[in-house]
């Protein structure tokens, strides 16, 4: 594994500061979540603190996994768009069963007795509803 620059440290404090998750700090700095998680614990940046502060001040937005639902539980069941309505506006997900991605949306895709199973991180249509 080869040394951080300088340069990329610090776009990883930066990043960090501006509350972005671990993979999302990798993709940009082009390394691996784990070297971003091991220089945030070395420059003593909390994340989780971090994010704290900064939907407190309205800086960041509340995302539907971050505050809401443990992992292992989607933000479908809270959300306004899951069930769509009469004239067809819903999530692309459920509309017609079709089960299409949302556009945007964060998913980790599993097996689980032997069908994809898809837990959902982040999706931009979400409102709690």
């Amino acid at each position: 594994m080869k040394a951080l620059e300088r340069h990329e440290v610090d776009r990883i404090r930066e990043l960090t500061l501006q509350g972005k998750m671990a993979r999302e700090v990798a993709d940009e700095v082009h390394v691996s979540i784990a070297t971003v998680r091991n220089w945030r614990k070395r420059l003593g940046l909390d994340i989780s603190a971090i994010r704290k502060d900064l939907r407190a001040q309205g800086k960041l937005e509340t995302r539907c996994n971050d505050a809401y639902h443990p992992p292992g539980e989607s933000p479908c069941w809270d959300c306004i768009h899951a069930v769509p309505d009469m004239q067809g506006h819903g999530c692309p997900w459920t509309i017609g069963a079709m089960f299409r991605d949302v556009p945007g949306w964060t998913v980790r895709r599993c097996r689980r007795e032997g069908k994809e199973a898809v837990q959902i991180l982040h999706c931009p249509m979400f409102e709690r509803g």
